[in-house]
């Protein structure tokens, strides 16, 4: 593409060249010749060569409002100084195209560039190689993922035609058991039977939720209570220890099968004391109330 930019850029410099004849001028007091060199085909800036006798102004004495050979001058001269813009411009330009050139280290392609920075690529679109890209489903593809302004594609060409409607409607009636409106029928009525079914779960979680403080409650009641005599247990093992290290005079191993059965004994024998220790602090407590009242 940048090619044929340059090529369309020197077929332009002929044209301009042809317009600007070298051509002395002459004025009426002096001898002011202004020289208008071609331009190189290297696209060097046009080089125009004048006297040092060229202003006129100066020279004369009396001049009249309106020079036509001035004005002739300024003419050319305002022409040579818009087609040395026009070349100088065209050079930026190759030079920046030039530039931007070496700085494509990636080597991609133009398409390939395009797709990178989020514009639609040329491949497909202004060229067309193969029977894919010219196919509908590209081209929908193109302007469903760019937009009509970038792609130029023809929104229409979106919409089936009636053509393959009715191989669509065949292929339906031929390899689907049910067909398409009652299949979304069906999908509508599954999202509503999936939906009231969170509607009853998020009211069992509500319902289970106004009743977390109380069962909150409840478990720390047992955890406590599991806490409680699993400490009963461990002061009373460490009770019977003490009693048997007094007896035997050393620390006796719990793990020995005679220590085992002596610790177990007392055990029960302490568990027994322990319980009548309760049953006569309860009543106790009942004739203390029976005789308050």
């Amino acid at each position: 593409i940048h090619f044929y930019k340059r090529m369309s850029r020197m077929r332009l410099l002929p044209m301009l060249v042809n317009r600007v004849t070298c051509s002395p001028l002459m004025s009426t007091i002096s001898s002011p010749i202004t020289m208008v060199a071609r331009a190189s085909p290297s696209f060097s800036v046009l080089q125009h060569c004048r006297c040092a006798s060229d202003k006129a102004a100066k020279w004369k004495i009396w001049k009249s409002k309106e020079d036509p050979v001035t004005m002739a001058e300024e003419e050319e001269l305002s022409e040579m100084e818009l087609y040395q813009q026009q070349v100088e411009e065209m050079e930026k330009e190759a030079k920046a195209e030039y530039i931007q050139s070496k700085r494509n280290k990636s080597k991609l392609s133009a398409s390939d560039r395009q797709i990178l920075h989020g514009e639609p690529p040329y491949q497909g679109l202004m060229f067309e190689y193969n029977s894919n890209h010219r196919s509908k489903e590209f081209k929908r593809s193109m302007m469903s993922q760019y937009g009509v302004a970038k792609t130029g594609v023809e929104p229409g060409i979106a919409w089936p035609t009636d053509k393959e409607v009715a191989l669509a409607r065949e292929w339906e009636e031929l390899y689907q058991d049910k067909p398409l409106i009652e299949q979304i029928k069906l999908a509508k009525r599954n999202i509503e039977i999936r939906k009231e079914e969170r509607i009853a779960r998020e009211k069992v979680v509500e319902e289970n939720l106004s009743k977390m403080d109380v069962q909150v409650k409840q478990w720390k009641q047992r955890v406590g209570t599991k806490n409680k005599q699993a400490e009963a247990a461990r002061d009373m093992r460490e009770k019977v220890l003490a009693e048997l290290k007094l007896e035997f005079g050393y620390s006796v191993n719990p793990e020995d099968n005679y220590m085992k059965e002596r610790i177990a004994e007392r055990e029960k024998v302490l568990a027994k004391e322990e319980r009548e220790a309760k049953k006569a602090a309860k009543k106790e407590k009942s004739a203390a109330f029976k005789s308050s009242a």
